[in-house]
Formats: structure tokens, sequence, C-alpha cells
């Protein structure tokens, strides 16, 4: 299993992103009101991805394997928490803070947290995918 800095860190993005439409003249149509479950979604609730971020780190540090199965976005077995967990204390892992977070302009599911790790005293940037599902947020590691 790779280093927990390799599962953590979800790499550089780089997105541009086109949106193509056809041009024949005719006025497009007008887009649909957002519904009131729309107003409550992903985009809304930015705080709550934070959140899922920083409970990440926290039950990570704690060796808590119920709670970090709670924010995993995959299944984790105990096995896999513990593998996590030594790798953190064998790097000497704390968490910082949460430095940035924004909706994912390609899927807009998906929230881009960055969080300030410190790895044997330095800090560093780590920057996390975390999906919303199921009106919860939980980090793809």
């Amino acid at each position: 299993m790779g280093s927990m800095v390799d599962r953590w860190f979800v790499g550089g993005v780089c997105a541009v992103a086109l949106a193509l439409a056809g041009c024949d003249g005719r006025a497009s149509p007008p887009a649909p009101a957002p519904s009131a479950s729309a107003a409550k979604g992903p985009d809304a609730d930015l705080e709550a991805a934070r959140d899922a971020v920083t409970r990440y780190f926290e039950a990570t540090i704690a060796r808590d394997c119920a709670a970090l199965t709670r924010v995993r976005a995959k299944p984790t077995t105990p096995e896999q928490c513990q593998t996590t967990f030594d790798d953190a204390q064998k790097r000497g892992a704390r968490f910082e803070a949460i430095a940035d977070a924004k909706v994912d302009a390609r899927d807009r599911s998906v929230a881009l947290v960055t969080a300030t790790v410190a790895y044997s005293g330095k800090s560093h940037a780590v920057l996390l995918r975390v999906t919303h599902d199921a009106d919860a947020w939980k980090v793809n590691d």
C-alpha cells in the first residue's frame, strides 16, 4: 500500500472546462429554476466538506477506525485502518488546518479541499477529493 502522503495527495488539479453549444441563431430555452434540494446540495455546503476532511485526519491521528470508516468514501477494513494509523505514526503526521475548499468545476458533487499537514515537523499542503453522496461528504483517499 502507498504511503499516507500518496493516499492523501490526490494530485495537482489543472482543469480547463470548455462548454460547447450549437449556434444556430435561435434563442436558448430558459434554464429551469433550481429546486429547493439543489440549494442544499454540494454547492451550498463546502463547510461540511471541510469538516469531513478535519474528521478524517482527527480519526487517523486518534487511531479511531470507526470514525475513519464513517468519513471515507470507500469501505475500510480494520487492517486498512491499522496500516493508515501506523503510517501516520511512523511519519509523525499532525493535522494543522484546512487552507481552502472549492467545488470542482468538472463535477459539482465534488469538493477539492486543501489541508495543511505536518510530517515530522514539516508542513505540507495536501489536496483531497471529497465527494457528496447521500447527504454526506466523504473523503476519497
